[in-house]
């Protein structure tokens, strides 16, 4: 396993995808760790702030047979790393958020470079002293060392990866905290509301419109 830990960097997927492009294939199991982002990537163009004591790190995984799947796997593996390493209870936001104590904790983003996936991952593990700006809400109350937590996710990722399809489907289902409820789904050239279903076996948000079943592969979400 290839580790690269920056004092501070402006962002982990950038550096992964700008100045490891080349070397991927070499070493397919690259992992950068940061103490300090400045300029945190977000899904779509959204950014993510390093806000307290945060995990911030961009790794590599092989590409899963479907690759529309591969962010809710990410994610059922790191919730699942938190149950079974720090009995934390993290749920997950469809396509690709974590939620814990029904709040945003933190996300994943993703990139496909020379035939590999490039993960994107960050965290809230504790929070800043000043004022938050939005709400959020942080894993633990004592300052944990983050970039142990980044590796150790890692090592278990590549201990579980890639996940079955259908295994994919059916723990997501176990841990969505907006399964059943209503939502509402935008993006730049839509809005619906309507109840969440669940997901088909391509990850995709299938949004029950008054009466009508409709599948979603993008979107920002909702829920209440």
């Amino acid at each position: 396993m290839r580790h690269i830990h920056l004092s501070t960097c402006p962002s982990t997927q950038n550096y992964v995808l700008e100045e490891l492009r080349g070397t991927l294939q070499q070493n397919p199991h690259t992992i950068v760790t940061t103490s300090s982002q400045t300029h945190g990537l977000g899904r779509g163009k959204g950014g993510w702030d390093f806000l307290g004591d945060a995990l911030a790190s961009s790794f590599t995984l092989e590409i899963p047979p479907c690759p529309t799947l591969a962010p809710l796997g990410v994610g059922i593996c790191v919730s699942e790393f938190f149950e079974e390493s720090f009995a934390k209870d993290v749920g997950l936001k469809w396509p690709n958020d974590f939620v814990f104590q029904n709040l945003k904790c933190g996300g994943i983003i993703m990139n496909i470079v020379d035939s590999t996936l490039v993960v994107g991952l960050g965290l809230n593990l504790q929070g800043p002293r000043e004022a938050r700006p939005y709400p959020c809400s942080y894993l633990f109350d004592s300052s944990p060392d983050a970039q142990k937590i980044a590796l150790d996710i890692y090592v278990y990722l590549m201990a579980h990866w890639p996940l079955e399809g259908a295994t994919t489907v059916e723990k997501f289902h176990q841990r969505c905290i907006h399964l059943g409820k209503k939502v509402l789904l935008w993006d730049d050239n839509f809005s619906v509301e309507g109840t969440f279903e669940g997901i088909d076996r391509e990850g995709a948000a299938i949004i029950d419109v008054s009466g009508v079943r409709q599948r979603f592969f993008v979107g920002h979400l909702k829920y209440r």
